[in-house]
């Protein structure tokens, strides 16, 4: 399975897009920016679990003072 995200400049092509994405048959749903950073710094600690702890710090707090 392979996932994108979209980041949209207004609502109405965001709302086209997802409309398009589920008339595909497409899993497809809106995420606010909070869950977006959430999910990619669940994915900074998987990658570090992966590499026994070895992501660099500084990369971890940019990501948190986004």
């Amino acid at each position: 399975m392979k996932t994108i995200v979209i980041q949209s400049a207004n609502d109405e092509d965001s709302s086209f897009l997802l409309k398009f994405a589920r008339k595909m048959k497409m899993k497809a749903r809106f995420i606010d920016e909070e869950e977006l950073e959430d999910r990619w710094l669940a994915k900074l600690i998987d990658e570090g679990m992966k590499e026994e702890g070895e992501i660099p710090v500084e990369k971890v707090l940019d990501k948190l003072r986004k």
